[in-house]
């Protein structure tokens, strides 16, 4: 639905099959929700899972999710008042409005209207990069678009139990139920608001070790492949762009061992 720095969308069949390997699961969790790159694909996919549970450490984004989810017509009426010259006028204002949040809000006002901002911002950043300075894209503005990818959402999740919360990661970690995607923030790219310190990301790989069935995916470097020696490492070719220009990487597509 947005562009999102790491966002896995153009991988996301090829994470899919990786997930369902794991083998038939009814209840899916993902630590790190972000855009949402693959989850809803993973989920029209694999119709037995009944129970989900997404999570996300930035109340900004959660709150568009929320509103997302449950109030797609408001929110898609809030983007539909919004014409693509009015995007830079707004930036200010609804950069603002994000950063003061601690957490999301928890009326149905507040949810639509951190939604809408959150859009709006999501226009003015470039790639969708949070540290990135703000430039106008009117021409992809279309809420056309976002409402069609919301009411797919819907229909995704309809009939299943969802929670989506604000957090920490460690919760949805911390038994072994479901199967796991987990997209943490790069070891060595400071693209998100909060870093995710030393000690979350030996967190992570702790507590994923005492779990089954899970996906990981990381940037390649050497102390993320020492970090997870113990377990199967598959290189991927990727490119993105990254501070205006186009990067051509490598990831690691990271599973337990069979």
């Amino acid at each position: 639905m947005f562009t999102y720095a790491g966002g896995k969308y153009r991988r996301r069949l090829h994470l899919c099959d990786r997930l369902e390997r794991r083998g038939a699961a009814t209840e899916y969790r993902e630590p790190f929700l972000g855009s949402g790159g693959l989850t809803w694909e993973f989920l029209a996919r694999n119709p037995g899972i009944r129970r989900v549970w997404l999570n996300d450490r930035n109340p900004a984004l959660v709150a568009f999710w929320r509103a997302a989810i449950l109030h797609p017509a408001e929110l898609s009426g809030a983007l539909f008042r919004i014409g693509r010259g009015d995007l830079p006028a707004l930036y200010g204002s609804a950069a603002r409005l994000l950063a003061s949040l601690a957490d999301p809000p928890t009326d149905r006002a507040g949810l639509v209207e951190a939604g809408r901002a959150w859009m709006v911002c999501q226009m003015m950043r470039f790639h969708g990069y949070a540290t990135s300075s703000p430039r106008p894209r009117p021409n992809r503005w279309n809420p056309h678009y976002y409402l069609s990818r919301m009411e797919r959402v819907g229909r995704v999740l309809r009939g299943r139990i969802v929670r989506l919360t604000c957090g920490d990661f460690g919760p949805l970690l911390a038994d072994n139920r479901g199967v796991v995607f987990a997209d943490p923030p790069y070891w060595m790219l400071d693209l998100y608001p909060g870093r995710f310190s030393v000690s979350d990301h030996l967190r992570l790989r702790d507590m994923l070790r005492q779990r089954g069935s899970w996906v990981l995916t990381y940037d390649d470097c050497p102390v993320v492949r020492l970090m997870y020696d113990w377990a199967e490492i598959e290189t991927v070719p990727v490119r993105y762009r990254y501070r205006s220009r186009l990067a051509r990487r490598t990831e690691l597509v990271i599973t337990p061992e069979q």
